[in-house]
């Protein structure tokens, strides 16, 4: 399975749709193999589940996300897990060890995307 995790200096990055980039990673047997950092280009929100999609990705490890990403990621095949922040590659680990679900309170409610909307929303 090929997971992808938003990403930036090393850490999960709380707003899905302005990610910068993307930890994507094999899961295989309980081990992470090759992670990877790839670079979105600028693609956000509506394109970020093309942009996955593309990279084969499978699952998506996030801290939260609007129900419009999520049904994005979801009509794209992609499995949503969210509630998952801090270092990246050791939330990869844990997912590729069976350690972490889906908590579906992890969301992020007011999309409205004002100025200075940091989405730091979460459960």
């Amino acid at each position: 399975m090929k997971i992808a995790i938003p990403f930036e200096k090393g850490e999960v990055f709380a707003h899905f749709g302005k990610t910068p980039a993307f930890l994507i990673a094999e899961v295989e047997k309980g081990q992470l193999l090759n992670p990877t950092v790839v670079e979105t280009a600028g693609a956000g929100h509506g394109a970020l589940a093309g942009f996955l999609q593309r990279h084969q990705v499978q699952c998506c490890l996030c801290l939260n996300l609007g129900q419009g990403a999520y049904n994005a990621l979801t009509a794209a095949g992609i499995q949503v897990i969210r509630g998952v922040g801090g270092d990246a590659l050791q939330q990869a680990q844990r997912f590729a060890q069976g350690e972490i679900s889906d908590d579906p309170t992890a969301v992020c409610s007011h999309h409205e995307h004002h100025e200075g909307h940091s989405c730091h929303c979460s459960k």
